[in-house]
């Protein structure tokens, strides 16, 4: 739509309505603005209303999300584990949905990330967390009385970060792959504050003995009042872990397609996969990048790095740090530019942050974001950032 001029717009009149969607539990309050037979929309936060270009249909993240979800498939088994999308739920969760569903159980996720749970989890929280902690709360609530048991795993370490079904396990990678001490404390933190119904909780190092992590499943199960034997558990992980490391690949696979055909428009969202993935918790980012003519791109589309990375940042003990720094290397290799999403209150990131800066090796837009930020103040930075790189792509 091309501008009109001051001097039109001044003499055309105009009606405005407002009217509440109830599409989804947003319940966004939406502007119209009509003025000679044309309408506009304002408000709609996923857009839906202003319709949506052929980049945006084709959004890497929607890809992502329907690839994640055929894992999460409803089941008619008679008991339901509650898996909440909160943590490691969107790196992890085809390894727990299919290690849940093996062993019998009906596989039932917390809902998306919306402003009720939001709400929730604000009101719940004990102490001033992080913004995706505080959340965290939320959606153990909506889980809370809907489900038979919720399954809430402490994980202490997780797997290296080039742990793949080709390569195996790097032996000279990263000596350490810890979460955020916050995801190591699920259940003590959020799940005895915010749960009446029981909670499997077990406290499991994935890059530890195999026989310890099956007794620590099956003790949890037993504690719980499901009795399992050992051989049950190794059988039902194993086959998690393979639906989780095909996942892995299947998105590496899927982001090779994307990468063939991008140019230099390619912006990868960098960030925790709590944030990063779950499109309400970072105000739907994908889809405003894809609005502005360019390709979102997670980072677990991107291939793995060429070079061990630990004898650069040896120091960088946790996992979620160690595949922000790769796909920092990577984005630099490739010519992509990248968006950091941040939060207030997470002491890990203010070191990360600059260990990417010098990784990635060029510019790049910092989005801070908790329960404050509003749309108006991201796009305004998305647009200068963006305008950006249109201006250095000119010039060469």
């Amino acid at each position: 739509m091309s501008f009109r001029g001051f001097d039109e717009i001044a003499t055309s009149s105009y009606e405005q309505r407002i009217f509440r969607c109830k599409g989804c539990e947003n319940t966004c309050d939406v502007t119209i603005v009509e003025t000679e037979g044309r309408k506009m929309f304002y408000g709609d936060r996923c857009e839906k209303y202003q319709g949506k270009s052929e980049e945006e249909a084709s959004n890497p993240f929607d890809v992502r999300e329907k690839m994640l979800e055929k894992y999460l498939q409803k089941s008619r088994q008679k008991t339901s584990a509650g898996l909440p999308r909160a943590g490691m739920f969107y790196e992890l969760a085809p390894l727990w949905a299919v290690f849940l569903s093996n062993l019998g159980f009906s596989v039932v996720p917390s809902q998306k990330t919306n402003k009720r749970i939001i709400s929730d989890g604000l009101e719940k929280t004990t102490a001033e967390f992080c913004y995706p902690f505080k959340v965290a709360f939320g959606h153990f609530a909506d889980l809370d009385g809907r489900v038979d048991f919720v399954f809430a795993p402490d994980i202490i370490q997780s797997q290296r970060s080039k742990y793949s079904d080709d390569s195996g396990i790097r032996e000279t990678e990263w000596d350490r792959s810890r979460t955020c001490p916050y995801l190591q404390n699920f259940g003590p933190v959020v799940a005895r504050n915010t749960l009446k119904t029981r909670c499997i909780n077990p406290v499991i190092n994935l890059r530890g003995d195999r026989k310890k992590l099956f007794m620590e499943l099956r003790d949890s199960f037993s504690r719980a009042g499901l009795n399992f034997s050992e051989r049950e558990i190794e059988n039902a992980f194993v086959d998690g872990e393979i639906a989780y490391l095909r996942f892995k690949k299947s998105l590496r696979a899927e982001g090779k397609k994307v990468l063939d055909n991008l140019g230099s428009r390619g912006i990868v969202i960098v960030g925790r996969p709590y944030t990063a993935y779950d499109e309400e918790m970072n105000l739907k980012l994908a889809g405003k990048v894809a609005h502005y003519g360019f390709t979102p791109l997670p980072m677990d589309f991107l291939p793995l790095p060429d070079e061990d990375l630990s004898r650069r940042w040896g120091n960088e003990f946790s996992i979620q740090g160690q595949l922000i720094l790769g796909a920092a290397n990577v984005s630099r290799k490739l010519g992509l530019n990248a968006v950091f999403l941040d939060y207030f209150g997470c002491g890990p990131n203010s070191f990360l942050r600059s260990f990417f800066e010098r990784e990635l090796g060029k510019p790049f837009l910092t989005l801070q974001i908790d329960e404050h930020t509003a749309d108006a103040g991201l796009v305004t930075r998305l647009e200068a950032f963006l305008d950006s790189i249109e201006l250095q792509g000119e010039r060469r």
